[in-house]
C-alpha cells in the first residue's frame, strides 16, 4: 500500500511541495524578520516624532492665538473674554513645552535645553502680556502723559483756583473794584486767561490720546504755550502794581503761589509735550513692538528649528525604510523566480495526468453552484478531492458575493459609496453605547457644502455628482479608517468619531476646511468647494442618535448663517428651542396683529429749550414674560428673518405720526433706529421714498440713526446706502458715538449730519473729569466738521447747563421726558408751552 501511494501523483506532489514550501518559507522567515524587526524601530520613531511635531505645532497655534486676541483686546478693552483668551493660549502653550522637555527623544538628543530656554521665554512672555494687558485697562499707566497731568499739573491747578478764589475774596472784601479798578480788571484778566489757557491744554490732551486731529497738535501746543507766557506777563505787571504798595497782603501771597505754581505748571506741560513727540506716548504699543513681537517671533524660529532637526532625524529613518524595501525587492524576485520555475515543471508533468480530469470535475461543479444542467463527466484516472473543495468554495464565494452586493446597497450611498443615514445612525448607537461603558465622549459633525445648488444649477447635476465624489474622497483623505463618513443626502454629509472630545473634534473640523482649500478638476473645470460645520457632542449635547443629529445640524446652520468655518452647538445660540420658537412665534404674531408699540422721546434746543423732534422707540409687553428688551427683541428678529419686515412696520408708525403732527402745526424731526441688516436691504431706501410720498411728509424731516458698530461692519457698502439716502434728503446720524474703536477714520466719509454722543459718557460728566473733556472735544470736533451734536442721557439740570456752556446743539434724556405714547406726548407738548426751561415742566 505504501509502494502504491508513493507511486500516485499525490505522493510525488506532496514531496515536491514539501521541499518547495520548505524552501519558500525559508526566504519569506529571513525578509519578514528584517521588516518587522526595521518596521517596528521606524513606527516607533516615527510615531514619536509626529508627536513631537504635534506638540510644537501646537504652541505654535496658541501663540499666535494668544497674539491674534491681544491685539483684540487692545482695540477693545472692554471685552474681557480677549483678556482671559491670551492668558489661557499662554499657560497652554508653557505647559505643552514642560511635557515637551521630558520627552525622551528630546533629552536624548540634547534638546532639553532648547525646550527649557523656550519654556522661560515662554513665561517672560506671559509676564510681558499681562503687563501689556494691565496697561490697556489703567489710562496713566498708557498714557504718561496723562499721568503727570493728573500727578504734577493738577495740584498746581487746583493750588492756582485756590489762590484765585483768596484774591478774589480779599478783592470783594476790600471793594477794590471801586478803590482801585486798574488791580481788579488786571486780576481778573488773568483768571480769564488762566481758564483760556486750562481749556485749551484740556482739548491738546484729548486731541492726541483721542487721535481725533493729529495735525492740529503742533498748533494747539503753540496756543498752550502763548497762554502760559500771557499768563507770566500778566503776573509781572501785577507785580509792578505789587511794588508801588497797590495790593493787599493776601492779594500778593495769592499772586505769588499763582507765579510758582504756574511755572510748576508750564514744567509739567513741557514734560506732557516731550511724550507725545516720543514714542512712548501710548505704553501697550511700545511693549508690543519692543518685548511682545520680538519674545514670539525668537519663540516661534526656535520651534521651526527644532521641528528641522525632528524632521531630519525622521528622514534618516525613512532612508532605512527603502533599504530594507530595496531588499525585500530582491527577496520577491527570487521567490517569483523559484515560484514561477516550479509551476512550469509541476503544469508540464499533470497536465495530462491530473489537470484536465480535474478540470471536467470543477465545470462540472461549478455548473452545478450557478444552476446549469450537469453534463456526465469523463472516467479520471486520479480523483484529488482538493478540486472537489475548491468548487464548493468557488460556489460559496458567489452566494457570499450577492449577500455582501444587497447588504452593501441597503446601508451604503449609490453615488459616494459612503455609509448612509441607516448605517450612520447604527455607528451612532454603537458609539453611544461605547462611550457610556467607557465614560467617554464622542463627536458628531454635520457638513454642508456651500453654494452647491449654484454648481448644480449652473453646470448640471453630472458634474454636481462628480463633484460630490471628489468630496467624498477629500474626507476619507483627511480622515482615519475608524471614523465614519456617511453622506445623509445632497450635498450634506456627516462624520462619527469615538473617543473624541471638543477640542479634538474642532482639530478635526480645522482639517477638514485645510482639505477643502485646493480646487477640485471636474472635466477641466476648477471648482472651489467650501463647508460649514456643525459639531454636537455626546453627551452634552444629546443622548441619543436623533439629538445628536438635529443638534448638529442646528450648529451647521448657525455657522452657515455667520459665515463661520464650523461651530460647536450651543443651548443658548439654539434659535429653535422651544421657548424661542415660541417667542418668535410670539412677535410674528404681535408684528401681523398690532401687538407690538412705538414710544417717542422728546429731543429739545438746548438754547432755546423747545422741542425740535422726537426718537421713535419700539416696545413690546409680552402676556407671559412681562417687557421684552429692545436688544432682546432685535436679535431675535435678526436671527428669525423679521428684522426687515419689523423695522418697516417701525418706519410706517414713526413717519405717518410724524406727518400729522406737522400736520397740525407742529413741526417735528423722528428718528427711526437702523441696525446693520436694514443696510443689506437693497429695496431700503425705495421703500421709504415710497412711505415719504404715501404719508407726504418732508425728506427732512425723517432722521436714520445708524450706530458705530452697524456702519463699521461694512463700512463701504453702508457709505454707498446712506450717500442714497442723504441725496434724497432724509437727515441721518451716528448714534451711541464714542463707544466704536475705530470708526472716526470713516467720519469724514460718512454722509451724516448729526452725531448722538453716547449716555455713559453724559450720565457721569458730572464727577467724572475725563467725561466732561471727551464730550467737549466731540462737540468741537462735530462742530468744526459742520455737525450738529445731540446728548443722550441728560438727567440733571446740571448736564444741561454743562452741555449749554459747551455749545451742544440738542439734548435727550430723563430730565426732559422719558419716552411716551403718542396721546401722552401730545399731553406733554401742551405742559411745555410757554415754559422757558425743561424742569419747570414736570
Amino acid at each position: 500500500m505504501l509502494h502504491t501511494f508513493l507511486k500516485s501523483i499525490r505522493a510525488r506532489y506532496l514531496i515536491f511541495s514539501i521541499i518547495l514550501a520548505a524552501l519558500l518559507l525559508l526566504v519569506a522567515f529571513a525578509s519578514t524578520q528584517d521588516v518587522g524587526s526595521t518596521q517596528k524601530n521606524a513606527s516607533y520613531e516615527l510615531g514619536m516624532r509626529v508627536n513631537l511635531l504635534e506638540q510644537s505645532r501646537n504652541i505654535r497655534v496658541h501663540l499666535l492665538e494668544a497674539y491674534r486676541n491681544l491685539n483684540l483686546f487692545l482695540a477693545e478693552p472692554k471685552h474681557k473674554k480677549y483678556r482671559e483668551a491670551v492668558k489661557v493660549n499662554i499657560d497652554k502653550a508653557i505647559k505643552i513645552s514642560a511635557e515637551l522637555s521630558e520627552r525622551k527623544w528630546v533629552v536624548s538628543t540634547g534638546h532639553d535645553e532648547e525646550v527649557n530656554s523656550i519654556q522661560k521665554k515662554l513665561t517672560v512672555l506671559n509676564q510681558s502680556a499681562i503687563e501689556t494687558l494691565d496697561i490697556r485697562e489703567d489710562i496713566f499707566s498708557l498714557y504718561p502723559s496723562m499721568a503727570i497731568s493728573n500727578n504734577v499739573m493738577r495740584p498746581a491747578r487746583n493750588r492756582i483756583n485756590n489762590a484765585f478764589q483768596t484774591a478774589f475774596a480779599q478783592l470783594e472784601e476790600d471793594n477794590v473794584i471801586k478803590t482801585d479798578a486798574l488791580v481788579f480788571k488786571q486780576v481778573m484778566q488773568l483768571r480769564d486767561r488762566w481758564r483760556v489757557m486750562l481749556s485749551a491744554f484740556r482739548l491738546y490732551l484729548a486731541n492726541r490720546i483721542g487721535t481725533f486731529a493729529e495735525e492740529r497738535l503742533s498748533a494747539q501746543e503753540q496756543a498752550v504755550q502763548v497762554y502760559i507766557d500771557d499768563i507770566k506777563g500778566m503776573l509781572e505787571e501785577i507785580r509792578k502794581l505789587d511794588k508801588a504798595g497797590r495790593l493787599a497782603f493776601e492779594i500778593t501771597t495769592s499772586m505769588q503761589g499763582i507765579s510758582a505754581d504756574i511755572s510748576e505748571f508750564e514744567n509739567g506741560f513741557h514734560q506732557v509735550v516731550e511724550i507725545h513727540h516720543s514714542n512712548t506716548w501710548r505704553m501697550d504699543v511700545v511693549l508690543m513692538k519692543s518685548k511682545i513681537a520680538p519674545q514670539i517671533e525668537l519663540i516661534e524660529g526656535r520651534l521651526i528649528g527644532l521641528e528641522k532637526d525632528i524632521d531630519d532625524a525622521a528622514s534618516s529613518y525613512m532612508i532605512e525604510l527603502k533599504d530594507v524595501a530595496n531588499r525585500q525587492n530582491q527577496w520577491l524576485w527570487m521567490i517569483a523566480l523559484l515560484g514561477v520555475g516550479s509551476i512550469l515543471a509541476v503544469l508540464f508533468s499533470m497536465e495530462r495526468m491530473l489537470l484536465r480530469p480535474i478540470g471536467y470535475v470543477t465545470r462540472a461543479l461549478k455548473a452545478q453552484a450557478f444552476g446549469k444542467e450537469v453534463q456526465e463527466l469523463p472516467a479520471a484516472r486520479y480523483v484529488e478531492t482538493r478540486n472537489l473543495v475548491e468548487a464548493f468554495v468557488e460556489m460559496n464565494r458567489q452566494i457570499i458575493m450577492r449577500q455582501n452586493d444587497l447588504e452593501h446597497q441597503a446601508t451604503h450611498d449609490g453615488l459616494t459609496s459612503l455609509p448612509n443615514r441607516v448605517l450612520l445612525d447604527d455607528r451612532i448607537n454603537v458609539a453611544i453605547h461605547h462611550a457610556e461603558r467607557s465614560k467617554s465622549t464622542c463627536s458628531l459633525m454635520v457638513i454642508d457644502l456651500d453654494n452647491f445648488k449654484e454648481v448644480n444649477d449652473t453646470l448640471g447635476h453630472y458634474i454636481g455628482d462628480a463633484l460630490l465624489q471628489d468630496v467624498s474622497s477629500r474626507l476619507q483623505n483627511a480622515l482615519r479608517d475608524t471614523d465614519t463618513i456617511a453622506r445623509l443626502g445632497g450635498d450634506e454629509f456627516a462624520i462619527l468619531i469615538q473617543e473624541c472630545n471638543e477640542e479634538q473634534a474642532i482639530g478635526v473640523a480645522t482639517k477638514i476646511h485645510q482639505a477643502f482649500e485646493e480646487t477640485s478638476q471636474i472635466n477641466e473645470l476648477d471648482l472651489y468647494v467650501s463647508a460649514s460645520i456643525g459639531i454636537a457632542m455626546y453627551p452634552m449635547h444629546g443622548k441619543d442618535a436623533q439629538s445628536l443629529l438635529r443638534h448638529a445640524d442646528i450648529a451647521m446652520y448657525r455657522a452657515k448663517q455667520n459665515h463661520y468655518d464650523y461651530s460647536v452647538y450651543d443651548e443658548k445660540e439654539d434659535v429653535f428651542s422651544i421657548q424661542r420658537l415660541a417667542l418668535i412665534s410670539d412677535l410674528r404674531n404681535g408684528l401681523e396683529n398690532q401687538g407690538l408699540s412705538i414710544k417717542y422721546q422728546p429731543k429739545m434746543n438746548i438754547i432755546s429749550s423747545t422741542v425740535t423732534g422726537v426718537e421713535a422707540l419700539l416696545r413690546w409687553e409680552h402676556k407671559k414674560y412681562g417687557m421684552i428688551p429692545p436688544e432682546e427683541l432685535v436679535e431675535m428678529a435678526e436671527q428669525s428673518g423679521l428684522i426687515k419686515p419689523l423695522t418697516r412696520w417701525v418706519l410706517d408708525k414713526a413717519i405717518k405720526q410724524c406727518a400729522e403732527w406737522n400736520r397740525l402745526g407742529q413741526s417735528l424731526t423722528v428718528s427711526v433706529n437702523l441696525s446693520v441688516h436694514n443696510l443689506k436691504d437693497s429695496d431700503l431706501v425705495s421703500y421709504i421714498k415710497k412711505l415719504l410720498m404715501r404719508h407726504k411728509l418732508a425728506p427732512s424731516k425723517l432722521c436714520l440713526e445708524v450706530t458705530e458698530s452697524a456702519m463699521m461692519a461694512n463700512p463701504l457698502q453702508d457709505i454707498k446706502a446712506l450717500r442714497k439716502l442723504n441725496n434724497m434728503g432724509v437727515r441721518l446720524a451716528i448714534d451711541d458715538f464714542g463707544t466704536g474703536f475705530s470708526s472716526l477714520a470713516y467720519l469724514k466719509q460718512m454722509p451724516v449730519n448729526e452725531i448722538k454722543i453716547d449716555k455713559s459718557f453724559v450720565i457721569n460728566m458730572e464727577r467724572d473729569e475725563d467725561d466732561e473733556v471727551i464730550v467737549r472735544s466731540t462737540v468741537e470736533l462735530a462742530h468744526n466738521l459742520g455737525l450738529k451734536v445731540t446728548a443722550e442721557g441728560v438727567e440733571s439740570e446740571v448736564a444741561w447747563a454743562q452741555l449749554t456752556a459747551m455749545g451742544c446743539d440738542e439734548v435727550q434724556g430723563y430730565f426732559m421726558s422719558k419716552p411716551l405714547t403718542h396721546a401722552d406726548f401730545d399731553i406733554w407738548m401742551k405742559a411745555v408751552e410757554n415754559k422757558p426751561y425743561p424742569h419747570m415742566i414736570n
